[in-house]
């Protein structure tokens, strides 16, 4: 192939049909040796294929559980990734920001570890406007007697009372705090919208 391009097309074509009929392994180490030779070109490289997009992550939010000076590391306290993962997120120390200590709350972005655990990214403090609770109310065709506390049944099997705790509208899904099903599994009771209506 000629410098520059021009006068050299004919050359070119005829590089690119050995090429094409070429295996995948053939062309590779050609490009290999031909780099190696030219570390030019290899230089240039990255501007002609383009380097690929880097996918957006979702930006999650959770507070700092726990963090331990000593080993460097700690845990991020997060709904959504236990209901997925059912352990905490990971949060190494060169992940901390200024402000970050137990009990604040923070957003971060979440890679798995090789053994496909929950690992912290480019953490940062969380601003979250406060959830205001919108009432729930019960169908119009029935009627739901008023009960306090002392005077409602106990939960039978299957039937729990709670709060809901969180609900993002967004992801259409979110969590109710119940005592009694938080002592027996760990953990709060995770809320899709399909029940909700």
């Amino acid at each position: 192939m000629g410098k520059g391009g021009k006068g050299g097309g004919g050359k070119v074509e005829a590089v690119l049909a050995v090429l094409r009929v070429s295996s995948d392994n053939d062309v590779l180490t050609a490009l290999s040796v031909l780099l190696g030779e030219r570390p030019s070109l290899l230089q240039q490289l990255p501007s002609l294929i383009g380097e690929p997009a880097q996918e957006q992550m979702e930006r999650l939010v959770g507070v700092i559980k726990s963090f331990d000076n000593a080993k460097g590391f700690g845990f991020i306290q997060c709904d959504e990734t236990f209901h997925v993962h059912q352990r905490d997120v990971f949060l190494s120390d060169k992940q901390l920001v200024e402000g970050a200590m137990v009990g604040a709350m923070v957003s971060f972005e979440v890679t798995l570890n090789k053994q496909g655990h929950p690992q912290a990214q480019n953490l940062a403090p969380a601003f979250v406007e406060p959830m205001v609770p919108e009432p729930v109310r019960p169908p119009q065709h029935r009627k739901q007697p008023s009960l306090q506390p002392s005077q409602r049944p106990p939960a039978g099997p299957g039937h729990f009372i709670g709060t809901v705790k969180k609900f993002d509208r967004a992801k259409r899904f979110g969590f109710i705090e119940c005592t009694e099903l938080f002592q027996q599994f760990g953990r709060d009771v995770f809320l899709s919208d399909v029940q909700i209506g």
